[in-house]
């Protein structure tokens, strides 16, 4: 395991490029994700994002709360050059509710002229 704080470190705080970025902290992600982007930069990231499961037995408003963050960490993921290339559904523990998302970091000229989705 690595510490964005060590992989910055080891570039000599200058930063650098790392080839994947795997993350599946049970529910962190949604607020961790802005700390993914500074000095060094991710080719791929692949992340589990937890959703309907964790949020179980919370109530209405941390499920809205839950779909705030979600939007956000896909947006911000984005707005940061990155696109999915791949989605699996993870059947063994969450019945396919939750997926691994495998996003790329495109160069920015990938994107000129492009409309957004939304």
């Amino acid at each position: 395991r690595l510490t964005r704080e060590a992989a910055e470190s080891a570039f000599g705080g200058g930063g650098g490029v790392v080839d994947i970025l795997r993350v599946d902290c049970g529910g962190c992600e949604w607020d961790v994700c802005p700390t993914w982007f500074g000095e060094v930069t991710f080719r791929q990231i692949r992340v589990r994002p937890h959703g309907r499961r964790f949020a179980e037995g919370k109530g209405q408003t941390f499920f809205n709360r839950l779909e705030v963050k979600r939007r956000n960490f896909f947006d911000r993921l984005q707005g940061e050059g990155y696109v999915t290339f791949h989605k699996e559904p993870e059947i063994k523990y969450s019945e396919g509710e939750n997926c691994d998302y495998s996003f790329v970091r495109l160069e920015p000229s990938f994107f000129e002229g492009r409309k957004s989705q939304d």
